[in-house]
């Protein structure tokens, strides 16, 4: 089928007609992902998750625009972002940052504006705890379900129903508060995610 090859695709919001555009060696596999992450509201882009969080999963479509040769996805995702002017999109020239190379001049740069700044608890808290969660995100036997029939979002930690919660924001917050306590953590407390 024509999901699974090469091509630039859309995300839209049938609502108001706000996009994203992008483009994939696997389409049919790229919609899986930015669903996946998007359900978990976990997306890289927040502009797509704060607007998928707002109307819900039912008002989005996945629309495949093109198919072409894996050397021609950036080309024609540029026409495309050109063309739509997607809203959703954060960058709006079509590149990646695989394969970049940054000078030893940038690299020092960024390093040199962080280097010898003490990081505070709360800081040190709030990242490992995203680690832990980014880890936990790539369990299919945890996390948050898409809405069921009856519209619930269903939470499951370690292949076990946790309960079914009516806004997405409830679920998330029953779902930190077991990744919590399933690790010993509590507010206020520093711990390191290597523990």
């Amino acid at each position: 089928m024509y999901i699974n090859n090469p091509g630039v695709y859309q995300i839209k919001n049938t609502l108001n007609g706000d996009s994203y555009i992008g483009s994939a060696v696997n389409i049919r596999t790229r919609k899986n992902r930015h669903y996946s992450e998007l359900n978990k509201g976990v997306h890289h882009n927040i502009h797509l998750q704060r607007a998928w969080n707002k109307y819900g999963k039912e008002t989005f479509t996945f629309i495949p625009l093109c198919i072409c040769e894996p050397t021609l996805l950036f080309f024609y995702e540029q026409r495309f972002i050109d063309f739509f002017r997607p809203r959703y999109n954060i960058r709006k020239d079509a590149t990646s940052n695989i394969n970049i190379k940054r000078t030893d001049e940038f690299k020092e740069k960024v390093g040199s504006a962080f280097r010898g700044k003490p990081l505070s608890k709360e800081h040190i808290k709030n990242r490992d705890i995203s680690n832990i969660l980014n880890r936990l995100s790539r369990n299919p036997n945890t996390g948050i379900g898409q809405p069921t029939s009856t519209r619930t979002y269903r939470v499951k930690f370690q292949n076990k129903h946790m309960g079914c919660f009516d806004t997405i924001e409830e679920a998330r917050k029953v779902y930190k508060e077991i990744v919590l306590a399933y690790y010993g953590i509590k507010e206020g407390v520093l711990f390191t995610s290597n523990a």
